[in-house]
């Protein structure tokens, strides 16, 4: 019995033994995200050959996020996020007159930051293990120019960690998302009278990220 509780003891001191089954966490993770679809201008019944407008919030540099997770038993993390995506607000008109393809056009500079906590579930598993998550928190868009607002954020999804070592995991992470802009209303962009106003008041979009996470 003594011989045993020495071997523990030096396994520990010496680092060489398994990491804890649930330890807190740090991660870093990089990404894409797909646009978000933030209303249409509707050319009025009275004008003619003239292009609808798709609104658009375009991501135009990686997605970036920071997660802390704190366990919660033997499988529930409670886990905080950050995330940052550089955006553009860009104009689809798609085909214009006669036919002929106009494409996108950029307006206006624009920042995409999220906060949220959520509640992740982990299957276990000694070199993969998978899992689900399910959070809500805040969006907060800045368009240059224009103003910043502030609206409630859902996401869900799931995910894999891989160990790299005793604290190292590889973890590959994808979060469909809700938000909540009221486009028209949260930004005070200028229009012309042809058209009328389409909101878009909850938006859907998808984040793939890849990342490290550290046990501390």
């Amino acid at each position: 019995m003594r011989k045993t509780f020495v071997l523990v003891l030096l396994s520990v001191v010496c680092g060489a033994g398994p990491a804890p089954a649930r330890a807190a966490e740090f991660s870093l993770f990089t990404g894409f995200s797909t646009n978000l679809f933030l209303g249409r201008l509707v050319p009025l019944s009275s004008t003619a050959d003239v292009p609808g407008i798709r609104i658009l919030l375009r991501p135009e540099s990686p997605d970036w996020a920071v997660h802390a997770g704190l366990p919660l038993g033997r499988r529930f993390t409670l886990q905080a996020t950050v995330g940052r995506t550089g955006a553009g607000i860009v104009h689809d008109v798609g085909i214009g007159l006669a036919g002929i393809p106009l494409g996108k056009s950029k307006v206006a500079e624009a920042d995409f930051r999220s906060f949220t906590g959520s509640l992740l579930y982990d299957f276990g598993g000694a070199k993969l293990s998978p899992y689900l998550v399910l959070g809500a928190g805040a969006a907060t868009l800045k368009i240059s120019e224009a103003g910043t607002k502030t609206r409630p954020l859902v996401e869900f999804g799931a995910g894999l960690k891989t160990r790299l070592s005793r604290r190292v995991r590889l973890v590959l992470d994808v979060r469909p998302a809700l938000t909540f802009f009221r486009f028209f209303e949260d930004f005070r962009f200028a229009y012309i009278l042809i058209y009328r106003l389409e909101a878009r008041n909850v938006q859907t979009h998808f984040k793939a990220r890849l990342g490290l996470a550290y046990l501390l």
